[in-house]
């Protein structure tokens, strides 16, 4: 298809001219007419034609359109397409590397031992991705070579990233020898279970206790008397109860990751900087420069953008209670260690102060109440004759 070009011109006598240049074989593709201001659509090589004629003012061309338009575009924005180009490839190249291998673990020598075996089989910084055939292979080589250490692995691609959880394989501890002992509350409860192997159960699920009670005795009984000690083993469970306090800023803004990474190229001139792709409209950056001048300053090279969604919140005291128990929840977790077994929860009371909204929260919750009375040196005899005196 040839080129177009829409030019816009003034005559005397628009429809005359018109008229005239139709005789002349010129194609008209489109005719905009105001007054003696004419815009019409032509093919390229006519436009010569047009510009000889007499009696035309204000003659341009407003627009092109087809090959000519592509070669302006190509000339005008030439370097944005080449170095957009070079992006697109070096992202489906740089996409096919590894940047990051992460081991989760809280072991941090299993880790560090996981991390060498995986270098060996080149899952590392810098060396190619593997396809999931490699992957599986990979993973029983693991799992074998670590039998005594590693109970369960996955190995998870995330973008340029591969993400190996690792499960411990726990060791069974060695039998102790169990001294004679009692189990008791070592705090006020209602008892919810009972799970007792050794020792004589003296409470029962439902009934309340303070701390110190004998929840499973390790005397023996025979009736009245007391005719052993032994090793109790066993756990007991009750409900407990906390009030946890926490403070809620009225206005919170936090950044939210999406999972989602890109590799992009940028160059920066000072506190200019051009990324190419750019698909986030916020992201997280890491740079990974091949120039870097400190004098200009200037950096070009590559970026990973994880994108990040920015969202604010504005609590009150209608709307504060599931942040609360969010805040609370973690609170409790802190103290018990664990993450706690939640039985009943309801907010206490709502106060704001200043920039804040202090809320208190009342949580029932269950856990293992029993601690160990050791009876080593309990005489039997002397416990006997106090009771029948």
């Amino acid at each position: 298809m040839n080129s177009r070009i829409k030019i816009s011109l003034e005559v005397k006598r628009p429809e005359s001219f018109i008229k005239d240049i139709v005789s002349q074989k010129i194609n008209l593709y489109s005719i905009t007419k105001q007054e003696r201001k004419l815009e019409i659509i032509i093919e390229e090589e006519d436009y010569e034609k047009i510009r000889k004629k007499r009696g035309i003012k204000s003659l341009k061309i407003i627009e092109v359109y087809g090959k000519r338009k592509l070669k302006n575009r190509i000339k005008r924005y030439g370097i944005l397409i080449l170095f957009m180009g070079i992006g697109i490839l070096l992202n489906i190249f740089l996409s096919r590397i590894i940047w990051e291998v992460e081991v989760e673990t809280p072991n941090q020598k299993l880790r560090k031992t996981v991390l060498e075996d995986l270098k060996k089989k080149k899952i590392a910084k810098f060396h190619w991705k593997i396809s999931y055939q490699e992957k599986e292979k990979i993973k029983e080589y693991l799992l074998q070579k670590e039998k005594e250490k590693i109970e369960w692995l996955e190995i998870e691609e995330i973008g340029t990233k591969y993400l190996v959880k690792v499960e411990e394989k726990k060791k069974q501890e060695e039998k102790k020898e169990c001294n004679p002992r009692s189990i008791i509350a070592k705090k006020n409860a209602v008892i919810t279970k009972i799970e007792a192997s050794s020792g004589e159960i003296v409470k029962r699920t439902q009934e309340y206790v303070t701390k110190g009670e004998v929840l499973i005795s390790g005397l023996i009984y025979n009736k009245e008397t007391i005719v052993s000690k032994k090793c109790a083993i066993g756990k007991v469970y009750g409900e407990t109860w906390y009030k946890v306090t926490v403070e809620v800023p009225k206005n919170r803004k936090k950044e939210k990751k999406t999972n989602k990474k890109s590799l992009a190229f940028h160059i920066k001139l000072a506190k200019k900087e051009w990324i190419f792709p750019s698909p986030y409209e916020n992201s997280k950056k890491k740079e990974y420069n091949i120039i870097e001048d400190q004098k200009l300053p200037a950096k070009v090279g590559f970026l990973i953008l994880e994108e990040v969604e920015k969202q604010e919140q504005n609590y009150t005291l209608q709307n504060v209670d599931e942040k609360a128990y969010e805040e609370s929840e973690k609170e409790l977790e802190k103290k018990q260690k664990r993450k706690p077994m939640i039985i009943r929860k309801k907010v206490l009371k709502k106060t704001i102060k200043d920039s804040k909204i202090i809320v208190d929260v009342f949580y029932a919750i269950e856990e293992e109440i029993g601690t160990y009375q050791d009876l080593t040196n309990v005489d039997i005899e002397k416990l006997n004759e106090e009771k029948e005196e």
